[in-house]
């Protein structure tokens, strides 16, 4: 088909990037508390951070240094933020918009969007590392066997923040930035809910991409598509799911995952019916499945 035929019928941007907040306090606390790490200036603040409502949290000084170092490595490929994209989007959550401001030089206006804004841990979310088994055992023994469906209580799970608002996003973005560049600063959960949109994935192939920390989505990591391809500008697929894909940790580049290349995407998933199937019996039966006999 040719390429401006292609151009025509698109209905998605022509290239979009999301980018992860810096470290934020949050994090520092959690990573200390995960680590057994808590100083005690940090355990001061313990309690502290987790009053507040996650909105509210700042980048850290790593935070800001994470920020400046994705702006260089932009403005190592020739990429200024401010002037490169022709719309920015920004979750309403200090942490990201602190991160935008820092990335952009704070010469760019974007447009805050309360779609974009963290997947809601609810009460789970609000509790100390060290008593959240206690307190959500259920919780926890589910999250070991799945990230994907589980719900936080008072919170959401993944389908809750990817069918309710981030499809809503990403249909006005299809809208509005047809054909555009799209900066969009986020946080890496929402990150991993775009990866199972635009990549097109089954619930099965999401968990499994999940437990690889290999694929991990670090501080101010930059997970781009485009349907233009990098090596080749005249050749641009229809759309995001058969583009290209990219990751970078601009902070720690040897963490990027896919070693920060550029990836061709197969397009979205479609499963025989024996695939499918084959995907569910993966799982524990704990009834024999066998038609029972008539007596």
């Amino acid at each position: 088909m040719p390429q401006e035929l292609i151009e025509k019928e698109a209905t998605q941007p022509l290239e979009i990037m999301f980018v992860r907040h810096g470290e934020s306090e949050a994090n520092r606390i959690q990573q200390a508390e995960r680590n057994g790490e808590l100083s005690d200036e940090l355990e001061k603040l313990h309690a502290r951070v987790y009053e507040r409502h996650d909105f509210e949290h700042h980048l850290t000084a790593k935070g800001v240094r994470q920020a400046k170092a994705a702006r260089a490595v932009l403005l190592s490929e020739g990429i200024v933020p401010e002037e490169y994209f022709d719309e920015w989007y920004v979750s309403s959550y200090n942490r990201p918009v602190e991160t935008f401001a820092y990335l952009t030089n704070g010469m760019a206006n974007p447009l805050p969007d309360t779609r974009l804004v963290e997947r809601d841990w609810g009460h789970y979310g609000r509790t100390p590392l060290a008593d959240r088994a206690t307190l959500f055992p259920d919780t926890e023994r589910l999250l070991g066997r799945s990230n994907f469906f589980t719900r936080y209580e008072g919170g959401e799970n993944f389908p809750d923040m990817i069918d309710g608002r981030l499809r809503s996003w990403v249909s006005t973005v299809n809208r509005e930035q047809t054909n555009r560049r799209v900066l969009a600063v986020v946080h890496g959960e929402l990150m991993w809910g775009a990866r199972y949109i635009f990549e097109g994935l089954t619930p099965k192939q999401w968990e499994d991409i999940d437990k690889d920390k290999a694929v991990r989505i670090g501080n101010c990591c930059l997970l781009s598509y485009s349907r233009q391809n990098p090596n080749d500008p005249t050749d641009i697929s229809r759309t995001i799911s058969s583009g290209w894909r990219r990751m970078i940790d601009p902070y720690e580049p040897e963490k990027s995952p896919y070693e920060g290349k550029w990836v061709k995407l197969p397009g979205r998933t479609r499963l025989m019916g024996s695939e499918i199937l084959a995907a569910a019996e993966a799982y524990e039966r704990i009834i024999d499945g066998t038609e029972p006999k008539i007596i």
